[in-house]
């Protein structure tokens, strides 16, 4: 499914699924509807798939770990 949407960065560390992670890693939050609703992290059904990202200079392949209420999609520097 196609979502189009801002993307922001931010920092890693403790991740809300418990994985630590670090600015290296390729990884992303996304926003509640995208994500899902489900309850935590861990047992969501998109938690730790692959999603691609395109932009003007290419694309890049993340994991997603967690939803963001508050953003379309955060991705690790």
């Amino acid at each position: 499914n196609a979502f189009n949407g801002q993307r922001t960065f931010y920092s890693t560390s403790l991740e809300a699924c418990g994985d630590r992670n670090s600015d290296g890693d390729l990884i992303c939050v996304l926003n509640s509807a995208q994500f899902g609703n489900r309850g935590d992290s861990n047992n969501n059904e998109n938690y730790d798939k692959r999603i691609i990202i395109k932009g003007s200079k290419g694309s890049v392949t993340v994991t997603m770990k967690a939803k963001c209420p508050s953003c379309d999609l955060d991705k690790s520097p």
